[in-house]
């Protein structure tokens, strides 16, 4: 589906549940093409279930990710296509224009005051220019600490032909004085003077939301929080796929492929190989050619180091840093070692090995890339025939006693391995989209 069809079918459900909304930005081009990463829709918070189901619900159209944060709430779509290659967007649902819970703008006032785009037909509405310029300003400026250069030029020339309008809108949240050294220094364009003027806004931005509205303050921030801890060190919006397979089975090709098919149907896509890395940055796997050439540790050193790893990946799965939707891509995982030990130099019994394999984490989905033994050791001889023949065994083993599996037969073409790949991925994202929808 074309974006000017999604943008056309989604706005035309809006309207038939009177649900009001405008772009807030990066609106230039649309419907026809999109100039940004995502499109920011604003609405009103008590019609942001009506409009989830919308996009949930429309027809040739998956969401394979949800997201949700008090003040704005992300929808990732599969099947709306909007720019060579890319098959995916991101739809946000902005309820609350607001630095940690406290609002700086009134959304009932910019959606009321809202006008049409120029050439898209009345189809979609735009802020007036103060309230634009406002919330592209805080964007950055409130929220983050930083003053975006591509949105400043035109920040500076609104508030300077609209100087009452915009006192008026600040004045809503802020005190006078404030709101008119805002003014001057943006209308000056003294980005060092409204970065020091910062501290004080927060506070009085938290001081008069306090005064005006105490108990909605406080919870109002204690939300914002909570969702906050529970993005950044909980595994909630995490979604795992590890790939499993001998030698040859074509893992690291076949990911560099889907990487870039999926882009767009989640925040974040991130590598990781075999187990997490506490201090090293990098997460690239080292060329193995010859995996069985050195000897097995002790027993004592090889079960101090499966149980270093066990800690690892708990550590690894509740302090991520991961900030957003995160899919985690894993090329291989501790389950490898129950299946060739000795390319982990194990020497403990593997009675230890399997005991702790219930203690890991597990990976939501596991994808076992299979072909014939010959087809394996035609594209790799790191270990004789007799070794890849087993280690398929095994494997097949390992995945046919698993309920979240899958196999994929890559001694196809490339193409359909990466097709065949990518909708096993698709549909997993979505189940997991739904289980998330259903949750809220």
């Amino acid at each position: 589906m074309t974006l000017e069809k999604f943008l056309i079918l989604f706005i035309s459900k809006l309207k038939n549940k009177n649900i009001q909304c405008c772009i807030l930005r990066n609106y230039e081009g649309l419907p026809f093409k999109n100039n940004s990463n995502d499109i920011d829709f604003l609405i009103l918070p008590e019609d942001l279930s009506k409009a989830l189901k919308i996009l949930f619900n429309l027809d040739g159209i998956r969401a394979t990710g949800l997201i949700e944060r008090p003040y704005v709430t992300s929808v990732f779509l599969n099947n709306v296509q909007w720019r060579n290659n890319t098959n995916s967007i991101q739809i946000d649902l902005v309820v609350m224009l607001s630095w940690k819970g406290l609002p700086f703008l009134s959304v009932p006032s910019v959606l009321s005051n809202a006008i049409p785009i120029s050439g898209t037909k009345q189809l979609l509405k735009k802020p007036i220019p103060v309230h634009e310029a406002i919330i592209s300003l805080f964007s950055s400026y409130l929220l983050g600490g930083w003053i975006n250069e591509k949105y400043q030029n035109k920040v500076r020339i609104i508030f300077n032909n609209n100087k009452q309008a915009v006192l008026i809108a600040l004045s809503s949240f802020l005190p006078k004085t404030l709101c008119f050294l805002i003014l001057e220094g943006v209308i000056s364009d003294n980005k060092n003077f409204l970065l020091g003027k910062l501290p004080e806004i927060r506070r009085s931005l938290i001081l008069n939301n306090f005064k005006n509205k105490p108990l909605f303050s406080l919870k109002a921030m204690l939300r914002h929080f909570y969702i906050e801890l529970k993005i950044r060190y909980t595994p909630y919006y995490i979604d795992t796929v590890c790939f499993l397979g001998t030698d040859g089975s074509g893992k690291s090709t076949v990911i560099s492929c889907i990487t870039a098919m999926l882009k767009g149907t989640t925040k974040e896509i991130k590598y990781k190989h075999l187990k997490p890395q506490l201090f090293k940055k990098g997460e690239v796997s080292k060329v193995v050619t010859a995996p069985h050439a050195k000897p097995p540790r002790s027993k004592f050193i090889s079960t101090i180091k499966i149980i270093s790893w066990l800690f690892l990946y708990w550590q690894d799965r509740f302090f991520h840093k991961h900030k957003s939707l995160t899919l985690r891509i894993w090329d291989r995982y501790y389950h490898d070692l129950l299946i060739d030990p000795l390319r982990y130099r194990y020497g403990a019994p593997m009675e230890i090995a399997h005991f702790l394999a219930k203690l890991v984490p597990k990976p939501d989905l596991f994808i076992l890339l299979d072909a014939p033994t010959k087809v394996l050791q035609n594209r790799k001889q790191e270990v004789p025939f007799k070794e890849t023949k087993r280690q398929r065994k095994a494997y097949l083993s390992l995945i046919g006693n698993m309920k979240n599996a899958v196999i994929i037969d890559t001694s196809q073409k490339l193409e359909n391995v990466a097709t065949d790949v990518y909708d096993e991925i698709i549909n997993f994202l979505v189940s997991r989209a739904a289980k998330r929808m259903s949750e809220r």
